[in-house]
């Protein structure tokens, strides 16, 4: 895992990031921008295989149309949506406040 060479360490990448990640889909809905938890995905064996059921369920919730897609195209639109994004002020400014 690209993460664990980078820390020099092993990480268990369900170990509590569902409550953390939910809440960052959250923030990034309430501040009309795509949502940033798409970024993580599941890879097996070197190939991206979208996002993980956490991300797919709460995405629906806060993006209905998202239902009517498989969870690997929600997960595709989502990435699309992140890097046609040009202005990540206001994530910028709500952190600053911390």
């Amino acid at each position: 895992m690209e993460l664990e060479k980078r820390l020099g360490r092993p990480v268990n990448a369900h170990f509590g990031l569902r409550h953390p990640l939910g809440k960052v889909l959250e923030l990034c809905f309430d501040l009309r921008l795509p949502l940033l938890s798409a970024l993580l995905y599941k890879n097996t064996e070197g190939k991206r295989q979208g996002a993980g059921e956490g991300f797919y369920t709460l995405a629906c919730e806060y993006k209905p149309q998202y239902r009517d897609m498989t969870p690997f195209d929600a997960w595709k639109q989502e990435l699309a949506l992140i890097r046609a994004c040009k202005d990540w002020t206001p994530l910028r400014n709500y952190l600053d406040k911390f």
